[in-house]
């Protein structure tokens, strides 16, 4: 019926829209069937093997029942009562399989009709489609007259309130109509709209304490403060997904509420002069339904909608043109203010372009643009609330429990808050972005040019390349990273803090999850690229090969990596020296380990080096370090004396311990000097040089002030001159 009254190229998407929604519902019911059929075989099947066993049973309980059994046998071998129960389980075997038959012919039957109206819905959205091709084609003709040359003598009181009114009647009967065969549905918007409201005005309780210890949180605990028009708005963007094949009028009447509730709710967040917009918004919404409503009276529409275009037209000029609203815009609206500000003079081009198409006849033409301008501003005005509502409900769950409970929470709320909400904006960007290709009707060729390039690519052997696949492949390397990164975070930030694991044993486990999840990313890549199995197994053979020839001394490093994690001779954290380098073990990687020098460089060691040479590992058993200072003393000094000036040094020294205690000890004749040594111990591993810096100072200090002479070797040097 809509195809043979000229429709208009928004008529016919909005059509389009409808069979689509039919064609979607039938693919659920195909594929509901079919899982029946699927069901229904299977239980015939068993029961046909039931039938089978009973049988054989009944064969061997009466031989003579067998027509290929000659042998004699007495009717008695088995008793009457369970030859006859035998007879009538397999009686009731029979009867069910019967039944199952009939089941599964009924279904069959059902998917055949469906079929049936799989292929009348594909023909009828193949002449909607051959007649929108038709009209973009024709877009650049008039589809109707200027209008100069339009015919407003028909267009009488009478007339206009007799077609308005049979409009409104006819809408009201099918809103009824739906009203009355879908009433579960209503309920079932009505319990959101509660469940809903009653959350955000529970939320609100609760938010006031948190929003007067955090002031910062006032702008997203605004939204608690209006719990209906939330609720509202959040139930209208849900209800797509509840109401199917909905009249004109119940989508205006959604339509209003969510465009009505969420600039109420906006207004109180948007500070002056931009509110402005949400009430320029509202209004040519209000003047949209009403376009609507008349859609019987061409030229009233037209007339409407040019209406429309032209004060959109002149609020967006004036606006980009004041200075006043300029100047009132608050510091904390201008980068917002400044993205509207550069987007206006295309909207308000576009806008003229199509008031101009609208008075000369271009009436799809005016429609296609107008329209898309007009709806999607609707459309982002929804979105943006609700992704603000969003934020407000993630801002408020991470700030009440059991998200408190968790140390990730405690310390990274802002970061996790501000991940999530970019994942919501781009969610919402992403639902603008494709709803405004099918108002402009170019959905399936965008996407057709999307599926060329993603198919394009090429063949090396029975392995085929795509770019998609690329994307696919680089796509699950970068989410296996991701997944890493959090599992990593979670272990690190709630798990380890609550068990007794020392250092080396949570980097080791967090090292296995990160090399697991990454070998897992990468299979699915590999996966995603077109390999198979055993394509991946001859590859993987081939790797093998590489590896036995010219990757020894990586596999080397590699496996003792493995084993560094697991036996943990050594551990992120420790102090060692390997050969001449002293440090601390930063980390212990795939092929190298990194080890921090007490000078602040870096030095990469290779992992078969730790496990294959010696390494000194101060901090292995425990973070006890005995420092020793050799030191000596001029010849003819009291031994006795010198240890009972130096040992007092070590012991009253913050850092050095009591138990072992302190020792002076007199280690030897030096050919210069009495040689001593002061041995302690700390447990100071970062400080310890500074510690024996120190001490070292106070050792000089005290024999200088105690007039003990520290010698240095001297040497004589005989010279012998030749008189000749």
């Amino acid at each position: 019926n809509t195809l043979e009254r000229s429709p208009t190229l928004e008529e016919l998407n909005s059509t389009e829209r409808q069979w689509n929604d039919q064609a979607t519902r039938l693919r659920g019911w195909k594929s509901e069937l079919q899982a029946k059929i699927r069901e229904v075989d299977a239980k015939i099947a068993e029961l046909k093997s039931l039938k089978s066993l009973w049988q054989r049973s009944n064969t061997a309980f009466d031989p003579s029942d067998d027509p290929g059994n000659t042998a004699s046998a007495s009717p008695d071998a088995v008793p009457a009562e369970v030859r006859r129960r035998a007879a009538e389980t397999l009686a009731l075997i029979e009867t069910a399989e019967k039944l199952a038959e009939e089941r599964r012919a009924e279904l069959l039957t059902v998917e055949s009709e469906i079929s049936d109206l799989q292929r009348a819905i594909d023909e009828r959205l193949a002449e909607i489609k051959s007649r929108r091709e038709a009209a973009f084609s024709g877009i650049l003709n008039a589809n109707e007259p200027p209008f100069w040359a339009a015919n407003w003598q028909a267009m009488t009181w009478g007339y206009f309130v007799r077609e308005i009114t049979c409009s409104l009647g006819e809408q009201w009967a099918s809103l009824v109509r739906y009203v009355n065969s879908h009433g579960s549905l209503f309920a079932i918007h009505a319990i959101m709209i509660l469940l809903l409201a009653a959350s955000f005005y529970w939320a609100r309780k609760r938010f006031i304490p948190i929003v007067e210890e955090e002031p910062k949180l006032a702008r997203a605990a605004a939204f608690f403060q209006f719990p209906i028009g939330s609720a509202v708005v959040l139930s209208v963007i849900l209800s797509a997904f509840i109401y199917q094949d909905s009249p004109r009028l119940l989508n205006a009447i959604l339509g209003i509420a969510a465009i009505g509730f969420g600039v109420f709710v906006l207004r109180k967040l948007v500070a002056p002069p931009l509110d402005l917009l949400l009430y320029a918004l509202l209004g040519l919404f209000f003047l949209d339904r009403l376009r609507e409503i008349a859609h019987a009276l061409p030229l009233t529409t037209r007339l409407v909608f040019a209406f429309e275009l032209l004060a959109a037209s002149v609020f967006l000029f004036a606006f980009y043109r004041s200075k006043t609203v300029a100047a009132k815009v608050a510091a904390g609206d201008v980068a917002v203010f400044q993205k509207i500000h550069r987007v206006l003079p295309i909207v308000v081009g576009i806008l003229l372009i199509a008031l101009v198409a609208n008075v000369v006849g271009l009436v799809d033409l005016s429609l296609l643009l107008g329209g898309t301008v007009l709806r999607s501003s609707y459309l982002a005005l929804v979105l943006y609330t609700a992704a603000q509502i969003l934020n407000s409900v993630i801002a408020f769950a991470l700030r009440v429990e059991p998200f408190t409970r968790l140390n990730a929470v405690r310390t990274s709320r802002s970061l996790i808050r501000a991940n999530i909400m970019r994942a919501v904006n781009w969610a919402a960007i992403f639902i603008w972005l494709i709803a405004v290709l099918r108002m402009l009707a170019i959905q399936d060729r965008v996407f057709g040019v999307i599926s060329t390039v993603w198919n394009a690519g090429f063949s090396i052997g029975a392995l085929n390349i795509t770019v998609g696949s690329v994307v696919a492949f680089a796509i699950a390397i970068w989410l296996a990273f991701l997944a890493s990164r959090f599992v990593r975070f979670l272990l690190e930030e709630d798990v380890y803090p609550r068990m007794d694991l020392g250092g080396g044993v949570s980097y080791a486990i967090s090292s296995v999850f990160h090399y697991v999840i990454l070998v897992g990313g990468f299979v699915l890549a590999i996966l995603a690229v077109g390999f198979e199995f055993s394509q991946f197994a001859f590859i993987a053979g081939a790797i093998g090969v590489g590896i036995g020839f010219g990757m020894q001394t990586i596999v080397n490093n590699f496996v003792s990596g493995l084993i560094l994690l697991f036996e943990r001779p050594v551990k992120v954290g420790d102090s060692v020296q390997i050969g001449q380098h002293i440090g601390t073990l930063k980390s212990i990687g795939l092929r190298a380990s990194v080890v921090r020098k007490i000078d602040g460089s870096d030095v990469i060691v290779p992992n078969s080096q730790l496990i294959s040479e010696e390494v000194i590992n101060w901090t292995l058993s425990d973070d006890k370090r005995r420092i020793d200072i050799p030191f000596g003393v001029a010849y003819g000094t009291d031994p006795a004396r010198v240890k009972e000036l130096i040992s007092p040094i070590a012991v009253s020294r913050e850092g050095v311990l009591t138990d072992p205690e302190p020792q002076t000890l007199f280690v030897g004749l030096g050919d210069s000097a009495l040689n001593f040594e002061l041995r302690f111990w700390t447990i100071d591993p970062d400080g310890w040089v500074r510690l024996r810096s120190e001490m070292v100072g106070e050792i000089y200090n005290t024999l200088n002030a105690a007039g003990i002479e520290i010698p240095f070797p001297q040497r004589d040097v005989h010279i012998k001159r030749n008189l000749e």
